[in-house]
């Protein structure tokens, strides 16, 4: 007997809860909608730059061209330092050492190369001329990269964040006017930024190159902005 009861009483949970879901509303259309896709950017002028120094020195030994190679890195720094930036503001960043080979005769090694970069932040930038060719003459062998940046980066990200937004706004206004209707609602928005200008790259710029070459020093600071707005028709 319970055992019928406890069957009846299933039953009718089950039928039940069949009849909500039958009875549920069904979910309502997302409204219409506009989406657009703006970039934006600022251009900032630098107010540092971080330059990259290279040391390079080949030996008969590995042991050799490990000692010649950090006199010569001490000795850029020593010269840098001696114009007046204290000595936090250059710093090793990479040591390695290892054997050089001519694969056309052997695989013995030929000699052994050791190399360090040295990166130096300033914010005197009349001075990069300067420190390139204090470096160069100190011992330095290559000035592979220079790269400009700004303080005011964030700053300027909103800055660039707010004008694309409007934009975005602006050019759903013309698409829903342009249909028929009217723009409503902001629904969605994300954004993302844009890839920074990475350091310019001064393969040239050697011991015999002389001075720093004339390269631009904008500091761009570049953002996406995706947004969808609600589509109001017939609404004008």
């Amino acid at each position: 007997m319970r055992h019928v009861a406890w069957l009846i009483c299933a039953a009718l949970l089950g039928g039940a809860t069949h009849l909500a879901h039958a009875q549920a509303p069904p979910s309502p259309p997302p409204p219409p909608g506009i989406t657009t896709s703006v970039e934006g950017e600022v251009i900032l002028a630098p107010n540092r730059a971080l330059l990259r120094l290279g040391v390079e020195v080949r030996s008969a030994t590995a042991a050799e061209a490990s000692s010649h190679a950090g006199r010569r890195a001490r000795a850029v720094r020593d010269a840098i330092h001696a114009l007046g930036f204290p000595p936090d503001s250059i710093r090793t960043v990479s040591f390695n050492v290892g054997p050089t080979y001519d694969y056309q005769r052997s695989r013995k090694p030929v000699d052994y190369r050791a190399a360090v970069a040295l990166q130096l932040k300033l914010r005197s930038l009349d001075k990069i001329g300067a420190v390139l060719d204090t470096a160069l003459a100190a011992g330095a062998t290559e000035v592979p990269t220079i790269g400009f940046d700004s303080d005011s980066i964030p700053a300027a990200r909103s800055v660039a964040l707010g004008k694309a937004v409007q934009q975005a706004r602006a050019d759903a206004d013309v698409i829903a006017r342009a249909a028929g209707g009217t723009l409503g609602r902001l629904l969605t928005a994300t954004t993302s930024e844009g890839p920074r200008p990475g350091p310019f790259r001064l393969e040239a710029m050697t011991a015999t190159a002389g001075a720093a070459p004339d390269v631009s020093r904008d500091v761009v600071v570049h953002v996406s902005v995706q947004t969808k707005w609600e589509f109001v028709p017939g609404a004008q």
